[in-house]
């Protein structure tokens, strides 16, 4: 439970922390948006998790699953912008793909254990891509 608490305090501070110049380039891309929604549905889900709703987790881990990315011709543009590595971002979007299907497969079976542990990987996945490229997005804003 520690460590569930753990990550939900990770992804509000995420959410909850002062807009910078790089916020600000995250919304010119169009990820803000999409960062902001994922937010959302973590929560939501959080929510259906407590109140039992396995139908409401489900959807919202297959809206993660499948949430749509901002336009091709912008998200090149940031990646190339921040000197990112493609291959990894994209190996961080694979991995809480699979985690978001894993905890909607475990909610179509409404197994309480197997949501929740599914849950926190999901949040553990959400938070690896966050420290990973927001440090990187705000060392390229100071530059």
């Amino acid at each position: 439970m520690k460590k569930i608490k753990a990550i939900i305090v990770s992804i509000l501070l995420f959410s909850l922390a002062p807009p910078s110049q790089a916020e600000e380039l995250m919304t010119e891309s169009g990820y803000s948006e999409v960062m902001l929604n994922l937010v959302e549905n973590m929560q939501n889900i959080l929510f259906g998790i407590m109140v039992e709703d396995y139908d409401q987790v489900s959807n919202l881990a297959e809206n993660i699953a499948y949430h749509p990315g901002p336009e091709l011709e912008k998200r090149i543009v940031l990646l190339k912008k921040l000197n990112f590595d493609a291959l990894s971002f994209k190996q961080h979007e694979d991995k809480i793909r699979q985690k978001a299907l894993g905890l909607m497969k475990a909610a179509a079976i409404k197994n309480r254990s197997r949501v929740l542990d599914r849950y926190a990987e999901l949040a553990r996945s959400c938070t690896e891509c966050h420290i990973t490229y927001r440090e990187k997005v705000r060392s390229f804003i100071k530059k």
